[in-house]
């Protein structure tokens, strides 16, 4: 529930931040026509694949973490052994 609400303001954050044409369009007509909606649609795309991106740079980031540990969990059983 939490990744929800920080999904959210993140995605809040994106139209604030780089979409300020759609919501200069909405404030100045208030009328939410077809071609509003395919803007807004595309730019939630665009922000999903950014996120997802982001996700799995993040994921992969900590791989090498996690392999550093196996690696060191490994020479700690082999000393431990000897």
């Amino acid at each position: 529930v939490e990744q929800i609400g920080d999904y959210k303001n993140a995605l809040i954050t994106y139209f604030r931040d780089s979409q300020t044409d759609i919501l200069k369009e909405l404030e100045s007509g208030g009328v939410l026509t077809d071609e509003i909606k395919a803007d807004i649609l595309e730019a939630a795309g665009d922000f999903a694949k950014e996120s997802e991106q982001t996700a799995e740079q993040d994921s992969e980031a900590e791989e090498p973490a996690d392999s550093v540990e196996t690696v060191a969990d490994a020479e700690s059983s082999e000393k431990a052994s000897e």
